[in-house]
């Protein structure tokens, strides 16, 4: 289920006067704000764009009604372009963007999507040390262990576990400055979803999402100890997140993966079905399923073997 808010609207007009810019193109409502190369569930949304792929990646989007540029990408537009979305015109559009989205999360109603009391389900067996804030769904038959802190906008599904001392929920980083004088975190007001049968291990971090859905861990997924999952992530069905590994923001992982101890998958990466990560791998590129691969950077485990084997006749 997505909190969608009815009622979440703001004009054009009003976005005007708290970021004290003047707007290029029709007033409209805005309901959402996003990513230019993010899906969302929303139908009138605001993104920014600071080079030319992003910009060309928004004005293929219906559901982008508004958008957040400099100077430069604006006059490249052509002029029947200029008229199919509105426009904000600054010299830093990611600083201006990530400032008007803190202000809505801390000054306004803007994002309320996961305003109401806490619902824990039947055979809950939850430990006193344990923290859970306002605004959580927990199913049935769920254990949670000590010093375990569930954040606003968590989904937890029937029959999972959450041991001791992770944390679900939290912001991660997502820094935005003007110029290099003032560095200010990004607000997360998305949502957590850890779906049916899930295993999420001791001091292990899951994330919320930035600006709407939720961060997912997939039924009968089994995350180990100190696994450390960023915002946007979805990791899909059964699959295995062993000891130490770190999965950057916006990562996609499929069904029945093995991602071996130490591991780290860098942004934004796409990872197919039975795929095998091994020890220490460094993921800097999308993986097709079935694939084992291996190494810093991780490659094809059969080449990196062979290229491993090269280097040790060298010596």
């Amino acid at each position: 289920m997505e909190y969608k808010i009815k009622n979440r609207k703001i004009s054009l007009n009003e976005i005007s006067k708290i970021l004290n810019i003047k707007y290029l193109g029709k007033n409209c409502f805005i309901n959402g704000l996003n990513y230019s190369d993010q899906n969302s569930i929303y139908d009138s949304i605001l993104v920014y764009c600071q080079n030319k792929k992003y910009l060309k990646i928004a004005m293929g989007k219906k559901h982008i009604s508004a958008v957040i540029i400099n100077n430069s990408l604006y006059t490249e537009l052509n002029e029947d372009d200029k008229q199919k979305k509105s426009f904000f015109l600054t010299d830093d559009p990611k600083f201006t963007f990530f400032k008007l989205h803190n202000y809505l999360s801390e000054e306004s109603d803007f994002y309320n999507d996961f305003s109401f009391n806490t619902i824990i389900g039947n055979n809950c067996k939850i430990h006193k040390s344990s923290i859970i804030d306002d605004g959580v769904k927990i199913g049935d038959n769920v254990t949670i262990a000590e010093n375990v802190v569930i954040k606003r906008g968590v989904e937890i599904g029937n029959d999972v576990i959450v041991n001791m001392n992770s944390t679900i929920g939290v912001n991660n980083i997502e820094l935005f400055n003007n110029n290099y004088k003032q560095l200010i975190l990004a607000e997360h007001v998305g949502g957590t979803k850890i779906h049916d049968k899930a295993y999420i291990g001791a001091n292990s971090v899951i994330a919320r999402n930035i600006f709407e859905g939720f961060c997912e861990i997939g039924p009968e997924t089994y995350i180990d100890n100190m696994v450390h999952v960023s915002h946007n992530c979805k990791i899909g069905k059964k699959n295995i997140v062993t000891t130490g590994v770190t999965i950057s923001g916006s990562v996609t992982i499929g069904d029945e993966c093995w991602i071996s101890n130490g591991a780290t998958i860098t942004n934004g990466i796409v990872i197919g079905n039975h795929v095998k990560i091994n020890t220490g791998s460094i993921v800097v590129e999308n993986v097709e399923s079935n694939k084992t691969i291996a190494g810093f950077y991780a490659m094809d485990n059969i080449k990196w073997l062979i290229h491993t084997a090269n280097i040790k006749k060298m010596r």
